[in-house]
């Protein structure tokens, strides 16, 4: 059964399942017992933000637009952008990096790096134009989805909005309002940007589990939803709330594996992974990093092990699927001189263009041009507080 055939019947065995009315064109199938699928299927994670990010110039972005091929041709790749950061200097936006919180001045500085000149959201812009000079409309509408700052619970500094200094140790309201005052920033900031080849689809909470949100995150979703856009999320495998994440409000959630980085887990993971995430209605998260090139004796096999059990097990056929590629890792690979690193790499492309294909005259709608089953563990029996689940 080929793809495009696949997603036509997973679209109509899901029609009757829950379903995001959220916006003009979203569109998420979530189902227990199937993967979750979106308009946008697969979704590259743009870490950007503090100093030691790249600034993802139109240099920097080509091999996640587009990926060129050994035999020379180019193709669009990745559909949607995941923008998001932990840190901003050594201040934590996210609870557990670092000993300090970042306050509203903090946030306020991200959001202007998303918006500098020819870096991070401009930059986009100008890449995917540039090559649809090259590649013509791309087969799908590009979609951004921006990561919220997580307002730490025992913070009592992070600043002041509408004149009233905001304490979030005492108070979930204070904490939420933060979070209303950088959704309010951060939209006012992309209307006026008027990008003209993508469009804002959802915000992402980055805080990767549920033991200090739990309590505001349905009042985010809310908020988030008001704005008619999807609320995204990215649990590690054994994070706090991650089955629960319907519950949160949650438009749709992918599953970390955390398999590439933890060698003593064996393959095992990534089949146990893919059966958590089917059975309540989740995606899947693809991982790799530098260790691929630095240690590729013992991480090189970890990724095509991505490859071959998401081939097994239908994600490539039937899921909405993230991609964590560290900050360089998808530069290291176009810039390698190794032609086994170009092989596994257009392998991994060419999934996705095929997705592209398949995909996109079935579950986006068409837009004009000039439209600007688990395990039997409860949370309790997880340790939420180990880095090793998290990105990094």
């Amino acid at each position: 059964m080929n793809h495009r055939f696949r997603f036509y019947v997973l679209a109509l065995t899901l029609i009757a399942a829950i379903v995001a009315p959220i916006g003009t064109d979203a569109l998420v199938l979530t189902s227990p017992g199937q993967y979750a699928t979106n308009t946008v299927n697969d979704l590259v994670l743009m870490y950007y933000g503090t100093s030691s990010r790249k600034n993802w110039t139109i240099d920097e972005l080509r091999p996640c637009v587009t990926h060129k091929f050994a035999d020379g041709h180019r193709d669009w790749l990745f559909p949607g952008f995941l923008y998001l950061e932990f840190k901003m200097g050594k201040k934590q936006l996210v609870y557990g990096y670092t000993q300090e919180n970042a306050c509203r001045e903090d946030w306020q500085k991200l959001i202007d790096k998303y918006f500098m000149s020819n870096m991070g959201f401009d930059a986009l812009d100008k890449c995917i134009e540039k090559y649809k000079k090259e590649l013509g409309e791309p087969p799908f509408r590009h979609k951004v989805v921006i990561g919220i700052p997580s307002p730490i619970h025992n913070q009592s500094d992070w600043g002041k909005v509408n004149g009233r200094t905001l304490n979030f140790a005492k108070s979930d309201a204070d904490r939420i309002q933060a979070v209303k005052w950088y959704i309010d920033e951060l939209l006012s900031r992309f209307q006026k940007a008027h990008f003209k080849n993508f469009d804002l689809e959802g915000l992402y909470w980055v805080d990767e589990n549920t033991h200090y949100c739990r309590t505001i995150l349905p009042a985010v979703s809310d908020y988030v939803h008001s704005k008619k856009l999807l609320f995204y999320w990215i649990p590690y495998f054994n994070g706090t709330g991650s089955l629960d994440w319907k519950q949160m409000g949650f438009d749709i959630a992918y599953l970390q594996p955390n398999y590439f980085f933890r060698l003593q887990l064996g393959i095992e993971r990534l089949y146990q992974t893919c059966e958590r995430a089917k059975a309540n209605g989740m995606g899947l998260e693809f991982e790799f990093d530098h260790k691929y090139f630095d240690t590729r004796d013992k991480h090189a096999s970890r990724f095509t092990d991505y490859i071959n059990v998401f081939e097994e097990q239908g994600v490539y056929a039937n899921s909405a699927i993230a991609y964590y590629c560290d900050n360089h890792s998808l530069l290291d690979f176009e810039m390698s001189t190794r032609a086994d690193d170009h092989r596994v790499m257009d392998r991994f492309a060419s999934l996705i263009v095929e997705r592209n294909r398949a995909n996109a005259p079935m579950l986006t709608p068409q837009r004009s041009q000039s439209t600007n089953k688990g395990t039997n563990k409860s949370d309790n029996d997880y340790n939420w507080t180990d880095p090793e689940y998290w990105h990094f």
